[in-house]
């Protein structure tokens, strides 16, 4: 069963699921959402006849403590339309880079590591304060792999990349 919550004092007659979904209290109705270009939720909220556009995944993180103030909502596993409060938490612009998908460019599939054609070799890179690191040079793209992901581990431990 589906439960739902109270909103922000902004919006008093919506409330919202853990799960994401957000009901117009007034209609009883399950509010339409739509997709950003970003791919992000949004719902249209009214409070006082003026009309908002709002992020589904920021009202569901509304119920979760923020007691460092962090300005960002990171989606754990990197889906922009899975706002299950369990799949979100709040960070850093820093902590929510960290957790981003694999660019478009990339030949190898995997975030971090790249053929070096003058080594003939499979390099891990990782970067660690804006600078990007040499984790090492490896023959084989699997060893390269398991380079890059100890070295995230070490580094950005709860914040790494899941994917």
């Amino acid at each position: 069963m589906n439960t739902f919550f109270p909103l922000m004092r902004q919006y008093p007659n919506y409330q919202v699921s853990f799960y994401g979904q957000v009901k117009d209290i007034t209609t009883g109705e399950i509010l339409r959402q739509r997709k950003s270009g970003h791919g992000y939720l949004y719902v249209q909220l009214f409070h006082n006849e003026v009309r908002k556009t709002v992020a589904v995944h920021r009202l569901v993180c509304s119920f979760i403590q923020n007691p460092q103030s962090k300005p960002q909502v990171d989606h754990i596993d990197q889906d922009r339309t899975n706002n299950n409060i369990l799949n979100l938490r709040w960070v850093t612009r820093q902590q929510n880079s960290l957790n981003r998908r694999t660019r478009t460019d990339n030949s190898s599939g995997i975030t971090g590591v790249v053929f070096c054609k003058r080594t003939n070799k499979w390099r891990a890179n990782i970067s660690i304060d804006r600078k990007l690191k040499t984790v090492g040079y490896y023959k084989t793209i699997e060893e390269a792999t398991v380079a890059r992901r100890n070295a995230e581990k070490q580094h950005y431990g709860e914040y790494m990349n899941n994917n």
